[in-house]
């Protein structure tokens, strides 16, 4: 009697573990969805090469916004995996747009601006 009690104890106790394993969520899924990445890049000038500070980097689908450094460095974070197209003022310069693809890894760009006149 004391054999079938314990079998059926152990019976049950595997039964809801096997029960609560395979209800369990698997946040991996959601955590890979959710992930975000950065863009980063520098702004010159198309025909000498120098970096151009103060230059404004928009992506108009988004609110996302930076204004290049004093080296012409400007970082986008907080952005879901894609395409993009980014939008480059400064003054004296035409306004460019650049295609930016967004991975796991981020994006890396180079933007050069064309002098005005």
């Amino acid at each position: 009697m004391m054999k079938k009690a314990i079998m059926l104890a152990s019976v049950m106790l595997i039964s809801i573990g096997l029960a609560f394993a395979t209800s369990t969520p698997d946040i991996s899924k959601e955590i890979e969805s959710d992930e975000r990445t950065t863009i980063t890049g520098t702004v010159s000038d198309a025909n000498t090469g120098e970096t151009i500070s103060g230059a404004e980097v928009t992506i108009p689908a988004t609110d996302a916004r930076a204004t290049t450094n004093e080296n012409g460095e400007f970082t986008i974070e907080g952005l879901d995996l894609g395409n993009y197209t980014l939008s480059v003022d400064a003054e004296g310069y035409a306004a460019a747009e650049v295609e930016a693809e967004v991975t796991e890894d981020g994006a890396a760009i180079r933007v050069l601006l064309e002098p005005e006149g």
